[in-house]
């Protein structure tokens, strides 16, 4: 005769060993399905502030990160990126961004138009409030204004450039190209000699 409490062991055993394969298999499996789903394209136009124009050329930069693990620490790190060109009616594409990460930075560069950034408004600084990515979202860039100080606007379009420094991305780096020489030449001193 088999003895009962053998048989409980049994199955308390069975149930132990199947639960840690699913577990092994869910850990295995889930890193895999957030980097292959999840994805969508972002589409979006961008027009000029005062005339409602589209404007074509806008380097159009979205970088999406993870915050550090340490609460006031800096240690963001970069998971995901997309750049596109405004073609001539102000239409960008990103493709394929994740939909698992919502903390992002985005950035637009048009010679002759304010740099526009998610984060601030130049040439306030002002927070930028109420933004978030969503697909048909349309951008207002302003145009540059003679008032406007070229120096201090390369030091914006620089530093609200996102991780631009790490980005293997090129297009959005080289259409800032000429604001990161003109800061260049201001930390030097030669602007204006």
């Amino acid at each position: 005769m088999r003895d009962p409490k053998d048989s409980r062991r049994k199955a308390v055993c069975m149930r132990a060993t199947n639960l840690t394969c699913l577990v092994i298999l869910i850990c295995t499996l889930l890193p895999l399905t957030i980097q292959g789903c999840g994805k969508r394209t972002l589409t979006g136009r961008i027009v000029d502030a005062e005339t409602g124009k589209p404007i074509e050329g806008a380097a159009v930069l979205i970088q999406w990160y993870k915050g550090g693990n340490v609460p006031g620490l800096s240690g963001d790190q970069e998971v995901d990126a997309g750049e596109d060109i405004s073609n001539a009616e102000g239409y960008f594409k990103i493709p394929g961004h994740s939909t698992f990460f919502t903390l992002f930075q985005m950035a637009i560069y048009k010679k002759g138009y304010v740099c526009w950034s998610s984060e601030s408004i130049f040439p306030s600084y002002k927070k930028r409030k109420n933004f978030s990515l969503k697909d048909g979202m349309v951008i207002r860039m302003e145009p540059f204004k003679e008032s406007y100080s070229i120096e201090e606007h390369a030091e914006f379009t620089l530093h609200w450039s996102p991780f631009i420094s790490y980005s293997p991305l090129h297009l959005y780096k080289d259409a800032i190209k000429s604001e990161k020489q003109i800061s260049g030449e201001t930390i030097r001193g030669e602007r204006g000699k």
